[in-house]
């Protein structure tokens, strides 16, 4: 049977010589609550619910201060006005970075324009979410001093 087709893994494909294909990254000019607070698990839901079992298009900008690649994921190839980013920011489940952000990915990019294009969506999205009084921003403005709970 099956059992009798395994055979050991040849030494060149080992994990130690084949670099993972996967990638740690996070959402580009975007920060959310942590999963503890209600909007951190709203935010993890809506995340799963637009993107599980769907074709994915991922915009990749440049490393953030951490590392870890900044990236704007849409479902279809589209604007950056139809992206993940923009669902959990107008949904008033995630905040747009602050404009040193924008800055610092920007300096490590060739042609940041279609990072800035993404932080004035993403502003817009802002802007609608607060005015609708949607997620974090349904008890009214959110100081900077909320800024350290993202």
């Amino acid at each position: 049977p099956v059992a009798t087709h395994l055979r050991p893994l040849d030494m060149n494909l080992g994990t130690d010589r084949i670099p993972p294909v996967a990638k740690e990254a996070v959402l580009a000019l975007t920060n959310t609550r942590p999963l503890d607070s209600d909007e951190g698990m709203d935010a993890a839901r809506l995340l799963q619910s637009k993107c599980w079992g769907r074709n994915l298009t991922a915009r990749i900008f440049a490393p953030d201060e951490s590392g870890k690649a900044a990236l704007s994921i849409a479902t279809e190839a589209g604007s950056d006005e139809e992206t993940i980013n923009a669902s959990l920011v107008v949904e008033g489940l995630a905040r747009v970075a602050k404009p040193e952000t924008v800055t610092s990915i920007s300096s490590r990019m060739i042609d940041p324009s279609s990072l800035v294009e993404l932080a004035a969506a993403l502003n817009v999205a802002q802007e609608v979410a607060r005015k609708s009084r949607v997620g974090m921003w349904r008890y009214g403005d959110i100081g900077d001093e909320d800024d350290d709970d993202m």
